[in-house]
């Protein structure tokens, strides 16, 4: 009896069956990891928040110093030095904790394309445009791409459901949206006083009537700043909890 022929070779051009996804160092079909950028971009956005505070302590401190300028002494060099030294701090923790929220929403948006949360409004790209420009809505068009993500990351949602983006969103999403246009307002109030009052004048005198004049939307736009930091600080936290139950990320 002959022996069976050799079976013939593999192709050399094998291809994937469809709807293949490769698994990755992310974890389960190649998601993205964002346990650990969640993790700093918490960390830098509690320090924002605290720096907001000092801040506002520090503008207190000013206006104490301003007040004394005001009847002849002096002494606001110093504390407006500090002033400075404390908003130039956050204004650093402000830059890397937006340098995190890239890569945080960007990843997310990338997983829910291999979780079949088909057709998005905000592609992955597309996020990175929206967080480095959602100051300029108002934080609006933020509040619509953080929907988005809320939505498509909800835990055991089958793959290409038609209303996954009608699905609801938690209310720290609504509240961070609100905290930010209150904040972006008071900001708006300040910019307004200081071209009425004209802070920037070189003149101490000048300046020691301008910061009591606007005190007040000083001390308000930094409150509200500090909220929305925390506000933002709560939905990274439980949208990242809600997207790595999604992803079964360890």
């Amino acid at each position: 009896m002959s022996s069976l022929p050799p079976p013939p070779p593999p192709p050399g051009n094998a291809m994937p069956p469809p709807g293949y996804v490769p698994y990755g160092p992310g974890g389960r079909r190649g998601f993205e990891p964002i346990r650990a950028v969640t993790k700093w971009l918490v960390i830098l956005l509690a320090v924002g928040a605290g720096a907001q505070v000092l801040t506002v302590l520090a503008q207190a401190g000013l206006r104490d110093k301003a007040d004394q300028l005001l009847v002849g002494l002096d002494g606001l060099d110093a504390g407006f030095g500090l002033y400075l030294l404390v908003s130039l701090a956050a204004a650093a923790v402000s830059i890397a904790a937006l340098v995190l929220q890239v890569v945080f929403a960007y990843r997310i948006a990338k997983n829910l394309q291999l979780l079949g949360r088909v057709p998005a409004s905000f592609s992955p790209g597309a996020t990175i445009a929206t967080v480095i420009l959602g100051g300029c809505t108002l934080g609006i068009l933020p509040y619509f791409m953080w929907r988005e993500l809320w939505a498509g990351s909800e835990p055991g949602l089958p793959a290409h459901a038609p209303d996954w983006k009608r699905r609801a969103v938690g209310p720290i999403v609504v509240v961070n949206l609100v905290l930010t246009l209150l904040s972006v307002i008071a900001g708006f109030g300040v910019g307004a006083a200081s071209a009425v009052f004209q802070i920037g004048s070189t003149s101490s005198s000048d300046l020691g009537e301008n910061l009591d004049r606007n005190f007040g939307w000083l001390l308000l736009s930094g409150v509200l700043s500090a909220a929305a930091s925390i506000a933002l600080l709560q939905l990274v936290r439980q949208l990242a909890q809600r997207h790595m139950h999604s992803t079964h990320e360890a």
